[in-house]
C-alpha cells in the first residue's frame, strides 16, 4: 500500500471509497472556522427544509451521534449528550425528526446516563446500536494518557455484555418502548470482535461475521430471558 494511502471505507449503498491522507485533510480543512454553534445552525436548517418534504411520507430521521462523543481533529461535536439531543429534538419538533440511539458512541461519555436517556428519547428513538464500549482506566502517572473528565478518556470495544453500559437494563427499556409504542424497535449489534473464521478471512474492522454473530446471539438471550420473566415463566 503505498505511504499516503489508506484503507478503503465502505460508504452509502456499500460504494467503495478509496481515500489518501491529502483526500483526508481537505475534508476537515472544510471545517475550518466553523464552532458548535455554526454546525447546529446547519443542521437546523437542514432539519427545517427536508421534514416537511418527508414526515407526510412515513419517513424518519434517525441521526447517529458523534462517534467519539468528544472534541477530536479540531472538529464541533454537536450529538454527543442529553442536551444535544433534546436541542436537535427542538430543531424540528416532530416524531419524525429522531435519533439512532448507538449505546457504545454515547456510552463512551461517563456523564451520559444512558437508561435515562434512552427512557427520555425514547419516542424519537428509530434505530438501535446495541454495542459496547469500555473506558479506559488512567491516571495521573500515565502522562499524555491521563483523563481530565468525562469527555476526553480513551476507550476500546467491547465484548457486548463486557462493558461499561448495562445491556440488560437498556434491552428491558426498549421493551417498554416497544409496547408503548406499538412498534419492534430495529437495532443491530455492532462493531463486534474478530473471531475464529473472521480471522482468516477479509472483512471490514468492526463487522466481522462470527463476532457480530456472538452479539446477535447475546442479544436473543437476553430479549428472551426477559420476556420469560415478564410473563411469569422464571421464578
Amino acid at each position: 500500500m503505498p505511504r499516503n494511502r489508506w484503507p478503503d471505507v465502505v460508504g452509502i449503498g456499500g460504494r467503495i471509497l478509496r481515500n489518501t491522507q491529502s483526500d483526508f485533510q481537505e475534508q476537515i480543512s472544510r471545517y475550518d472556522g466553523m464552532d458548535a454553534a455554526a454546525l447546529r445552525r446547519n443542521l437546523s436548517r437542514f432539519l427545517t427544509r427536508v421534514m416537511p418534504q418527508l414526515a407526510p411520507h412515513g419517513v424518519r430521521l434517525a441521526i447517529h451521534p458523534d462517534d467519539p462523543p468528544r472534541p477530536i481533529l479540531g472538529l464541533p461535536r454537536v450529538v454527543s449528550t442529553a442536551e444535544d439531543l433534546r436541542a436537535i429534538c427542538d430543531m424540528y419538533d416532530d416524531p419524525a425528526n429522531g435519533l439512532t440511539f448507538c449505546v457504545g458512541s454515547l456510552g463512551v461519555r461517563a456523564d451520559n446516563d444512558l437508561p435515562a436517556m434512552l427512557a427520555e428519547f425514547g419516542a424519537r428513538v428509530h434505530f438501535l446500536h446495541l454495542r459496547n464500549t469500555r473506558r479506559d482506566a488512567v491516571s495521573e502517572h500515565d502522562g499524555d494518557a491521563q483523563s481530565h473528565g468525562p469527555i476526553d478518556e480513551s476507550f476500546e470495544e467491547a465484548a457486548l455484555l463486557d462493558g461499561d453500559a448495562d445491556m440488560v437494563r437498556l434491552i428491558s427499556i426498549v421493551h417498554r418502548l416497544e409496547g408503548e409504542r406499538g412498534e419492534p424497535l430495529p437495532f443491530r449489534p455492532d462493531h463486534g470482535h474478530a473471531l475464529q473464521s473472521d480471522l482468516r478471512q477479509p472483512y471490514r474492522p468492526g463487522y466481522p461475521s462470527i463476532g457480530r454473530l456472538r452479539s446477535m446471539a447475546e442479544v436473543r438471550g437476553i430479549d428472551h430471558a426477559l420476556k420469560a420473566v415478564r410473563q411469569g415463566a422464571v421464578n
